[in-house]
C-alpha cells in the first residue's frame, strides 16, 4: 500500500472515531422543542412522574447521573429534584458509584399533546401528556424498555406520594453561583419586595429549591431564609 493511501485511510479511520463518539454522546443530549411551554408549574407532573422512577430503580447512595448542561428551567428543576433526594450529579468518582448518563426529548404531537422521552443509561422510557388547564396531565400509559416490567406496572404516580418542585418542603440543599455583578436577596420571590441583602459576583448561595412566582420569573428559595432571582445564578 502506497504512503498516500495509507495517510487517507488513517484519517478516514480517525473521522469515524469522531463520529462514532459523537453520535453516543448525540443520543444523550437534552432536548425540548422551542414549541412547548413549561414555564411556570407546567411539568410539575411530568418531573413527579420522573422521580417516581428514578427512586424505584436507582438507590440514591451510588447513584451519579451525567447530564449534559443545558441551563433549562426544565434541567434546573429536575436537578434539584435529585439533589433532594440525595442523589450524585455530575464529575462524582468511588468505590462502587454507577455513573448512568441522563437525557431526555420533549416535543409536540399537536397543539395540546406532547411526547416525554427519557434515556437513562440503556434504559428507555416514554409517556404522552395533554395540556390540561395550564398544566401537562398524563394522556397515556408509559412505555418503558429496560426495566423490570412486573415492577414497573406496581409503581405508584399519584402525586400523594411525592412532594413536586414548587411545593413547601425541608430538604437536602442545593448550591448555585452569583453571575451577576451584584444580587440582592429579597424577602419575597419578586423584585418589589423589600431588601434583605447583596451578593457580589462569585458568591455561592445555598438554596431548597426553584419556584415560579405570579410573573412567571424563576427565584430560588434560600436555605437561610430569603429569595435570589435564578436568571442571574449558575447552577
Amino acid at each position: 500500500m502506497s504512503i498516500k493511501k495509507r495517510v487517507i485511510l488513517s484519517i478516514s479511520l480517525i473521522f469515524l472515531l469522531f463520529v462514532g463518539c459523537s453520535s453516543h454522546s448525540n443520543y444523550f443530549t437534552p432536548f425540548i422543542s422551542d414549541k412547548i411551554d413549561l414555564s411556570k408549574n407546567r411539568a410539575d407532573i411530568i418531573i413527579h412522574d420522573f422521580i417516581t422512577i428514578i427512586k424505584a430503580y436507582y438507590p440514591p447512595a451510588n447513584s451519579v447521573f451525567q447530564i449534559e448542561q443545558t441551563n433549562t428551567l426544565f434541567a434546573k428543576k429536575i436537578e434539584s429534584e435529585l439533589r433532594k433526594r440525595g442523589y450524585g450529579l455530575g464529575a462524582i468518582y468511588g468505590k462502587n458509584i454507577k455513573r448512568i448518563p441522563l437525557a431526555w426529548k420533549i416535543t409536540p404531537l399537536n397543539k395540546k399533546m406532547i411526547r416525554v422521552s427519557y434515556h437513562i443509561g440503556e434504559v428507555s422510557i416514554s409517556r404522552i401528556y395533554k395540556d390540561d388547564k395550564r398544566k401537562y396531565q398524563p394522556f397515556s400509559s408509559f412505555s418503558a424498555v429496560g426495566l423490570d416490567s412486573k415492577q414497573f406496572a406496581n409503581l405508584d404516580f399519584s402525586i400523594s406520594q411525592d412532594i413536586v418542585t414548587t411545593q413547601n418542603q425541608d430538604s437536602v440543599s442545593s448550591l448555585a453561583k452569583v453571575v451577576a455583578n451584584s444580587l440582592k436577596i429579597r424577602s419575597k420571590p419578586t423584585k418589589k419586595s423589600k431588601e434583605i441583602a447583596i451578593l457580589k459576583k462569585g458568591k455561592m448561595v445555598s438554596y431548597v429549591e426553584i419556584i415560579t412566582n405570579q410573573d412567571g420569573e424563576d427565584w430560588v428559595k434560600l436555605e437561610g431564609g430569603g429569595y435570589m432571582k435564578a436568571s442571574y445564578l449558575k447552577f
